[in-house]
């Protein structure tokens, strides 16, 4: 409406002088959901877990749950799903990535992420 005000406002932006476009400054996506996706039956069928092993949910012995052939888990109360299905029902419905709250147990007993596992087949798929 005022046009010295659209003068000023001109004479501003005409100033302005873009950076060119940098795709490594400018990329804001998560960096982990542009790797490939890795289903936990993977896991079973590179050897990485076995059928019968048993998974700590946030490395709470109690909460303990057994990796069935079919990639699921069966929970101690009979509850079976996938991790993430098990772990959004040990969490009382609240959603679950279950590749970072579920661990397994490596050489020497030190609980470990699966996630950790997700990754190895990750590089087993880079070095093919």
């Amino acid at each position: 409406r005022d046009a010295g005000y659209i003068q000023v406002a001109q004479t501003r932006i005409d100033a302005v002088t873009p950076e060119p476009y940098d795709a490594a400054v400018f990329d804001v996506r998560d960096k982990k959901r542009l790797q490939p996706r890795i289903a936990f039956g993977t896991l079973l069928e590179q050897g990485l877990l076995q059928p019968g092993q048993s998974l700590w949910f946030r490395r709470d012995e109690a909460r303990a749950a057994r990796v069935k052939p079919d990639g699921k888990l069966r929970l101690a109360d009979g509850f079976e799903g996938s991790i993430h299905q098990a772990g959004r029902h040990l969490m009382a419905g609240s959603p679950c990535n279950g590749w970072d709250h579920w661990y397994f147990a490596a050489d020497g007993g030190q609980l470990r992420p699966i996630d950790d596992l997700r990754q190895v087949v990750r590089s087993r798929l880079q070095n093919e």
